[in-house]
């Protein structure tokens, strides 16, 4: 019997089909592995006014980055992004917290933390905590965070993750965005979410 001929329809189904299957063994993977909670992502951290804030309390969708406020360059970029995307989603934007949890608790105490947000608009929550409680949820969100220090002489800096992490109001896991994506396309899939 004469094989028969790939057409590129054939080609793009087969792509496809191999495509869907390669990101879902990988989506499988990273659970199986610990990397990506298949479970709530729940988290209970202090907020900029020295207030216990219980993620899982929070009937909203949340809109999380982890940085730090001594950051120059990533985290500004990244939290001004954010508010760009809060601000293009409007009246939508009401059922999502914009979070920024600290990944250098020795110095983003909640005053810290207060002067910090309050140049990305009242709507964004500044999160701190005990080191080990800090450290179960960035294990929880595979994210990495590492004091590094340029020399003797300069402050520390904190080598870490840089994405979002949109959390559904059961704080399951829904999308992960990279920091600099633009905001109008962010926006548009945190609406798809909704």
């Amino acid at each position: 019997m004469k094989p028969q001929p790939i057409t590129p329809t054939i080609l793009w189904v087969r792509i496809a089909s191999a495509t869907t299957l390669a990101f879902l063994l990988l989506f499988i993977g990273l659970w199986f592995f610990g990397k990506i909670s298949s479970s709530a992502l729940s988290f209970t951290l202090t907020d900029q006014d020295g207030e216990t804030y219980s993620s899982h309390h929070d009937p909203t969708m949340k809109l999380v980055f982890f940085g730090f406020t001594q950051c120059a360059d990533i985290c500004p970029l990244a939290i001004t992004n954010m508010r760009e995307t809060y601000d293009i989603m409007g009246k939508e934007a009401l059922n999502l917290r914009p979070i920024n949890i600290s990944v250098d608790p020795e110095r983003d105490t909640p005053d810290a933390l207060k002067a910090y947000v309050r140049n990305f608009g009242p709507q964004l929550m500044g999160l701190t905590g005990e080191p080990g409680e800090l450290q179960r949820i960035y294990k929880q969100f595979a994210v990495y965070a590492k004091k590094v220090s340029p020399s003797p002489e300069e402050e520390y800096i904190i080598d870490h993750t840089a994405h979002f992490y949109l959390l559904d109001t059961d704080d399951t896991l829904l999308k992960v965005f990279e920091y600099h994506m633009p905001p109008d396309q962010m926006a548009k899939s945190i609406r798809r979410q909704m």
